[in-house]
């Protein structure tokens, strides 16, 4: 698989397998957005693409010669949630723009 995975979770199971896709995703607090009059909670995060994983945790990827590999490529993912009507934040300044956020899951 080289093209963009798109997940769309309508329950806790299927919520489970997207959080599996962005376990230990970089999060930046500059990319987290929340649209009160869309009921819309949307953010972008940098995962790991653990869906080329040859083996548990590990993703083996073309390098930048054909003879090389890559461990552990990293791309940007979209991640929007619908129908939320609020949003509140604990342990961090939402102001706080540049910090970087290590996003455990999701439930």
């Amino acid at each position: 698989m080289s093209g963009p995975l798109k997940l769309l979770a309508c329950d806790a199971d299927d919520l489970t397998v997207v959080a599996a896709c962005v376990q230990d995703a970089l999060l930046p607090v500059g990319e987290l957005c929340y649209l009160p009059g869309e009921r819309r909670f949307v953010m972008v995060v940098n995962r790991f693409r653990w869906e080329l994983a040859d083996l548990p945790g590990v993703a083996v990827v073309p390098g930048p010669t054909p003879d090389e590999e890559q461990l552990y490529q990293r791309v940007n993912c979209g991640i929007r949630f619908e129908g939320i009507n609020g949003v509140r934040s604990r342990g961090y300044d939402p102001a706080g723009t540049r910090r970087i956020l290590a996003l455990l899951t999701i439930e």
